[in-house]
């Protein structure tokens, strides 16, 4: 069947300006300063997780979570490597977070991380832990201002072969510590306005892309209660 077109060459020209002002803003909003991950060029992006490093400075568990993040990296030999939380495990908890970033840093693989529930239990605030990671090379490690928790924020992946628009998306959420309800203590989980703040910017990274989704993915550190919903309920 022929297309047919219920727009005027008019209203298509402010379409294409309405979409580029989007693309701008969008690369301005998404993009970390002078950060830009790429697709290589078979079209492959591999990331590597690490999680509940839990590091201890001078500990024997320590060395060897040091030793077996770095088997896992020379064998993998990835993009990026995602750390979801919980890296620090004992004071001084500025060392640890370095330490347990150490071997991406001597490997020159970026990396990014979100805190968990126990980061900030010891003597820094997670503001302070963040603070601590600007400085080192390779962290890709950012913070939306105005939302719950500090380590929120987006990576986005780019077509190998140039473009300025994001073939895919990570997304990275801070999912808090503890809170207190009803006299019993529990993991505070992701709220309601970083909800928001991602589903926002979903919209808009679809809009820039013509109405089309782009794959994602996202990364914390406490898990959805839908999560241990699905894995306790076989019938779900």
């Amino acid at each position: 069947m022929p297309r047919r077109f219920t727009h005027s060459p008019y209203d298509n020209i402010n379409d294409m300006i309405h979409r580029l002002i989007t693309l701008l803003l969008l690369i301005t909003m998404l993009i970390p300063a002078g950060a830009e991950l790429r697709f290589r060029q078979d079209g492959e992006f591999k990331i590597v997780q690490f999680t509940d490093i839990h590091w201890k400075p001078g500990k024997n568990a320590s060395d060897e979570a040091r030793r077996t993040m770095e088997a896992v990296l020379d064998a993998e030999r990835p993009d990026l490597v995602v750390y979801t939380g919980d890296l620090a495990w004992a004071r001084p908890a500025r060392e640890a977070v370095r330490l347990a970033v150490q071997p991406c840093v001597e490997r020159g693989i970026p990396f990014a991380v979100t805190w968990g529930n126990h980061d900030d239990e010891f003597d820094a605030t997670r503001e302070e832990l963040f603070a601590t990671l600007k400085g080192i090379p390779g962290n890709l490690t950012d913070s939306v201002g105005g939302l719950t928790g500090v380590t929120n924020y987006t990576l986005p992946l780019f077509p190998s072969k140039g473009g300025n628009s994001p073939a895919a998306m990570l997304y990275v959420l801070d999912s808090n510590s503890y809170i207190h309800v009803d006299g019993k203590r529990g993991y505070a989980g992701i709220q309601p306005d970083q909800i928001e703040w991602f589903a926002a910017t979903a919209r808009t990274v679809k809009e820039a892309n013509g109405g089309k989704a782009v794959p994602s993915l996202v990364f914390c550190h406490v898990p959805f209660n839908e999560v241990n919903e699905a894995a306790t309920n076989e019938s779900a």
